[in-house]
């Protein structure tokens, strides 16, 4: 375990134990069941590369990612999934990173739906997931090339990708440091454009939820010619994506409050369960008009129109309450926010000779993301004197108050993001089987977070102290000693709506603009320079030169941490890498007993970086194919992932949380801040894969394969929260107390919680690929059967120990990982006429491992199937029009419940949103043609 803070003066941390439509739905599910019972007989789900790729698209030889050498016929022993854009597109999302995450190999991706209320700046963008070893972890390329990063945290927003032209998807399913570099720790997502496209086609499509609300528009235009007798070709292409909001969860019917709390039942040393997951939970220690907490009056509740009333609290648990009157705070989270994406593209390219070709490249992406996010609340920690002006009649004395301040109303989060690509390279044969090529990349993203109508604490203080000035007026109590400080009183009490002076008084907008610049050189070398007794010997080779940079900047009162959300910090910083590579593929036996083909392929990469250092990766495989129907393969390698700029520079973004203060025996909100450190070194994976593809000769058309994974990652860069510091702080170790700032009052204001190298971590799972594909009742019938099955998702942590994730769907949300995950697809096409059908389903789980039934009633999260529907209208003549229509979660399906049981649980929806469609049945229709 590495980990220092010197610049946080802070060493080594103490460990700590933490520890319906029921018959309608089974007939059809039944019908789409086959491929699911044989993905739960057998043992999971992958992929497999060539050949299995050639069950679902015309023959022909494809370089497939996961390896730098490029060979005819060669197949990777890394497992690697390969989907068409057909098959990717054909529910018609209104982005591919929908499409893309619905692979069992991906969980947990970041999309607009799952950072709903969040300010830290990804919220809007869908960042791609293997493995749920979190995104940063997923290495993206376009068309085999690295993407500028459009986060801080290196993650590539697929909103951003020119994907109108999209030609497939490669995912590799295991580490690819030693081929394609850093951040390759989980695999590799590739999306390959068809650069070399000739003719016009465009689409338009349209859709709108079963609620009326979440409005998609969608439309994209492509082009390509050839030039100078076919020495040249160009392409371009545009898209654009406008995606509406669902602006609170309680406007869907499955939507009932659900959180874990106390059990009132519980008795120590009784039988029953300590805690359960209730509905209807809300807030025990505030109201949107106020909440007296403390004294005499508690429990006095203040009305919508400033009178007051007695609050019924119901059981109370902590922060939480059920079975009275109390509020729920989550019920108007924003389920989906607006967006807008669009995006530009264009490939040229020139056969200098018949053996040089010059090619450009440019593309221009942005998107705009608002979320609403929640109202500022301070849970029972407002103090109001006895003489507060706006102070009720009834009320004489002073009080202690909770309130979700209805008056201000919520935070406004805005999010844009540009990103602006040039490519420029030459690419050449040089005769016996040897090409190379060169390029060099620049790229740039621009990216703006701000929080609009963000509360600024200080000014809120003292605006809410209001008082009479002794002539009838109403002012703050500051303005008697400071009359030209500016301050406007504004009315907490109730829901009444503040003026516009009141307004620009107490809130502001966090800004922060962020520019993230990356340049690469790249140069690399293919061929076969010469033969064993089994064939030719393979060799790919090459160097590489990055430059990325990060700076960015923040308001004044943000750098101050002055407000409620946001809280930016200015911050700069970057680093050089220089790596080289050779990859082989070596012929062991040929046409031998048992043994049709058996290859060695082998990577190494040395890899060096300014900021921590010298790291070579490496590979290591084996491809037997014993005959024509089976081929066993198996691979072992080390990978890495760097530090990026958010674990390196972050100069301090702050969010607001919940912390249980054992000083003051309390529980109430205050800051986070994470920050970055210096003294970070690269994150280590040891991955092993093996598996078999099973291509029978006695049934053509079918192709299989199963795949073991297993990758482990030391010296994991992680955070600690908020509480492990407190609570460090309180076992008397005084490098935890350093990080901790408390006010005059004695309460705690803000907590430094900086990123260290103290975790390890495992995932180990199968995966599964079936496809088949037949003539029937006078058509094509094309069956495709993805599935994942996941042992351990296990992270060993300096704080809190060793904790299991599978199954575990309310604990961390961040790391949930079903242990089953499986998406099959029914296609039947006849003359102008497809229909499909998909099935995905989602294994039952607990709503934490951390709790034992004794310790949590219904300790369980259903197991969920959603069904797809999509309908193909070929017209005209040449089938090249069509009409099509999807619809998404056919049968309405609910998320089962699963609410958070860490973190802030009086925020949370009552369900995960990384796993579950919250959005509902879902209707999209539209029109493509090709000319």
């Amino acid at each position: 375990m590495k980990w220092s803070l010197t610049g946080l003066q802070m060493g080594v941390f103490m460990n700590q134990q933490v520890h319906q439509h029921v018959g309608q739905q089974r007939m059809l599910r039944l019908a789409l069941g086959v491929s699911a019972v044989a993905l739960s007989l057998g043992a999971s789900a992958t992929s497999f590369a060539q050949e299995a790729e050639g069950a679902s698209q015309p023959a022909g030889d494809i370089v497939v990612t996961g390896s730098r050498v490029q060979r005819d016929g060669y197949t990777s022993p890394t497992p690697t999934t390969i989907i068409t854009a057909d098959d990717l597109l054909k529910t018609a999302p209104a982005n591919v990173a929908d499409a893309v995450n619905r692979l069992p190999a991906l969980s947990g991706s970041t999309t607009p739906r799952t950072v709903n209320n969040s300010a830290i700046g990804t919220g809007g963008a869908n960042l791609l997931n293997l493995r749920n070893l979190g995104a940063p972890r997923s290495l993206v390329l376009l068309s085999g090339r690295r993407v500028v990063a459009s986060a801080a945290n290196g993650a590539v927003d697929i909103n951003l990708l020119p994907t109108a032209l999209l030609k497939r998807v490669d995912v590799v399913t295991g580490g690819a440091s030693a081929a394609y570099g850093s951040d390759a720790v989980a695999g590799v997502v590739n999306f390959v454009l068809d650069e070399e496209y000739e003719g016009l086609k465009g689409s338009i499509q349209a859709g709108i939820s079963q609620e009326g609300d979440g409005a998609e528009r969608k439309g994209d235009l492509s082009w390509g010619t050839g030039f100078a007798d076919g020495r040249g070709h160009i392409v371009v292409s545009g898209s654009y994506t406008k995606i509406g909001s669902v602006d609170n969860a309680s406007s869907r019917s499955w939507y009932n409050g659900s959180k874990l709390i106390t059990n009132p039942a519980y008795v120590a040393g009784g039988t029953a369960p300590q805690y359960i997951v209730a509905k209807n939970v809300g807030l025990a220690t505030a109201a949107p008009g106020g909440l007296i907490t403390s004294g005499s009056l508690k429990g006095t509740m203040f009305n919508a129109d400033g009178t007051t009333s007695q609050f019924d609290y119901g059981y109370a648990s902590g922060l939480l309450s059920v079975g009275g009157t109390s509020n729920d705070f989550a019920e108007n989270i924003q389920l989906q926010p607006d967006q807008e994406n669009y995006s530009v593209f264009s490939h040229a390219s020139y056969e200098l000779t018949d053996s040089i070709k010059l090619f450009g490249e440019f593309s221009y992406a942005r998107s705009k993301t608002n979320i609403e996010s929640v109202p500022y609340f301070r849970f029972g920690n407002v103090a109001i004197a006895a003489d507060n002006a706006y102070m009720p009649d009834s009320i004489t004395s002073g009080f202690t108050m909770g309130t979700t301040n209805a008056s201000i109303g919520a935070a406004q989060v805005y999010a844009d993001r540009k990103v602006t690509r040039w490519v420029g390279g030459v690419e050449g044969d040089l005769g016996s089987g040897w090409t190379w090529n060169a390029y060099y990349q620049d790229g740039l993203s621009k990216i703006t977070n701000e929080v609009r109508n963000n509360t600024i604490i200080a000014n809120y203080l003292l605006a809410i102290d209001a008082v009479d000035d002794g002539t009838g007026n109403i002012v703050c109590r500051s303005t008697l000693t400071n009359p030209g400080n500016g301050c406007v009183p504004i009315n907490t009490f109730g829901g009444n709506a503040i003026s516009d002076a009141a307004r620009d008084y107490v809130t502001g907008t966090a800004v922060q603009h962020t520019r993230i610049h990356e340049q690469v050189a790249s140069a690399n070398i293919q061929g076969e320079p010469f033969s064993t007794w089994a064939g030719p010997v393979s060799i790919a080779a090459g160097v590489e030169w990055r430059r990325e940079t990060f700076s960015a900047d923040a308001d004044a009162i943000s750098q101050a941490s002055g407000f409620w959300l946001g809280n930016y910090k200015a911050s700069s910083g970057g680093y050089n890498i220089k790596e080289g590579y050779l990859e082989t593929v070596v012929p062991l036996l040929n046409d031998k007993p048992f043994v049709k083909s058996l290859e060695f392929s082998g990577a190494a990469r040395v890899t060096d970086y300014s900021t921590s250092g010298t790291v070579v990766t490496w590979k290591a495989g084996l491809t037997w194919e014993i005959n024509d129907s089976v081929k066993l393969r198996g691979t072992r390698s080390r990978d890495i992932r760097a530090p990026n700029f958010n674990d390196l520079y972050q100069g301090g973004t702050s969010v607001s949380i919940t912390v249980n203060d054992p000083t003051t025996s309390t529980t109430y909100s205050t800051l986070r801040v994470v920050k970055g450190n210096l003294d970070l070194q690269p994150e280590i994976a040891t991955t092993w894969a093996g598996g078999i593809v099973f291509q029978p000769s006695f049934l053509p058309g079918f192709a299989a394969s199963v795949d073991y994974y297993d990758i482990a990652i030391k010296d994991a860069i992680t955070t600690p929260t908020q509480q492990q510091v407190v609570d460090g702080c309180q076992a008397g170790n005084t490098l935890y107390c350093g990080l901790i700032t408390r006010g005059t009052d004695g309460l705690i204001t803000q907590i430094i919680t900086p990123g260290v190298n103290a975790n390890e971590e495992r995932v180990r799972g199968l995966d599964i690929d079936l496809s088949y594909r037949t003539e029937a009742l006078g058509g094509e019938l094309m069956l495709r059967a993805l599935g994942t099955h996941v042992f351990e998702h296990s992270i060993t942590s300096a704080f809190t120990g060793k904790y299991e994730y599978v199954g575990d769907y309310g604990g961390d949300v961040t790391y949930a990982t079903p242990a089953w995950r499986a998406s099959t697809s029914l296609q039947y096409t006849k003359d102008a006429f497809t229909l499909g059908l998909q099935e995905r389903f989602i294994s039952a789980g607990r709503v934490s491992n951390a709790y034992t039934s004794a310790q949590l009633a219904n300790n369980h999260v259903d197991s969920v199937f959603y069904t797809d529907l999509n309908l193909d209208f070929a017209i005209g003549d040449d089938g090249k029009k069509h009409f099509f229509m999807a619809v998404e979660n056919l049968f309405n399906q609910a998320p089962p419940v699963a609410p958070s049981t860490t973190g802030n649980g009086y925020g949370h929806i009552g369900t995960n949103t990384t796993l579950y469609d919250v959005m509902g049945r879902y209707f999209r229709i539209g029109f493509k043609a090709e000319m």
